[in-house]
């Protein structure tokens, strides 16, 4: 009998602590990434069945973005059932700030950051490079707005909404006051007064060999010939390698006058050569490397001179 008894109370005991058994779930939680901010309450175990109030609490310059392993959305705070154990992630981002850029006269400008592609919105923290690119006959002037600066290219941190504006201004690359795309004469010396078109007395060419009008002897030279140091026109003929022949360059015309050997030589044409025969003047000293008709020359003229000098090589009719 008090054997039974015994036994008897034994196994109440032995319920009643089967009674207090509580099953406890584990909870794992973390941030993505772990600078981005924090999750509470943290790593614990929480009785089963138990509801859990999770909060996302972003550190500066990020906001929360969602949650991610055994929980989802984006609800912040957002409730969590333990009816397992549970691994939850909240995830962080940095945040979004615009770059607006406003662009005055001709140019573009260039963004490069290290990872991310060029965009109107940026993370927090981002470095953009921002390179002015000027369009012709433009130069870049300052950047201003939200950052002012006078560098280009220029590295900026993008921690908040930036507006910012580049100037370009025409281009005047001599410093004289006019601008290059109406500067006729660039390169100005430092320091020389210009005129309209940007030219100094040293710079003006009136009959544009050149040669300032300042160092030209002949300020009247024809447009296209060559010229010397002192705006001369070249020597128009030469002497061909037969040691015989005047020839004349071909940009000389018909009464350009030159010398070989210290003798005058006149550059004519048809008419006046023939001209000269009939008055019986000197056609010997001349160059008739512009004449292509020889025909009728000396009609019922006698030669008289020498015109072994003469340049035939141009002549198509001698008859």
């Amino acid at each position: 009998m008090k054997y039974a008894l015994f036994l008897s109370f034994l196994i109440l005991i032995s319920c009643s602590k089967e009674a207090e058994i509580v099953v406890q779930q584990k909870l794992a939680v973390s941030a993505n990434p772990t600078v981005g901010g924090t999750v509470t309450p943290g790593n614990n175990s929480y009785k089963k069945g138990q509801i859990v109030n999770l909060l996302a609490t972003p550190s500066a310059e990020y906001v929360f973005k969602d949650w991610s392993g055994s929980l989802s959305g984006s609800t912040n705070p957002s409730p969590l059932t333990m009816d397992m154990d549970k691994s939850v992630v909240g995830n962080f981002e940095k945040r979004q700030y615009p770059l607006s850029l406003n662009i005055e006269g001709q140019g573009t400008v260039k963004e490069e950051i290290a990872v991310v592609a060029p965009q109107s919105q940026y993370p927090s923290g981002t470095t953009v490079k921002l390179t002015a690119q000027p369009g012709e006959n433009y130069e870049f002037k300052d950047w201003s707005g939200d950052l002012i600066s006078t560098v280009n290219p220029f590295s900026i941190v993008v921690n908040k909404s930036i507006n910012l504006k580049v100037t370009f201004v025409y281009s005047d690359k001599d410093w004289d006051g006019v601008f290059d795309i109406k500067d006729k004469c660039p390169n100005t010396p430092k320091g020389e007064s210009v005129d309209l078109n940007g030219c100094s007395k040293s710079q003006i060419d009136t009959d544009g060999d050149g040669i300032p009008d300042s160092k030209d002897i002949d300020n009247n030279t024809r447009k296209g010939v060559p010229v010397d140091a002192n705006g001369v026109m070249l020597n128009p003929i030469y002497l061909d390698k037969n040691g015989v022949t005047i020839k004349a360059f071909d940009w000389a015309i018909i009464s350009d006058v030159g010398f070989v050997d210290g003798i005058k030589y006149k550059i004519v044409g048809f008419e006046e050569l023939k001209k000269m025969i009939f008055n019986n003047e000197n056609y010997s000293n001349v160059c008739t490397t512009l004449i292509v008709d020889l025909s009728s020359m000396f009609l019922n003229k006698q030669i008289i001179l020498d015109i072994s000098k003469w340049d035939v090589s141009n002549v198509k009719s001698m008859s």
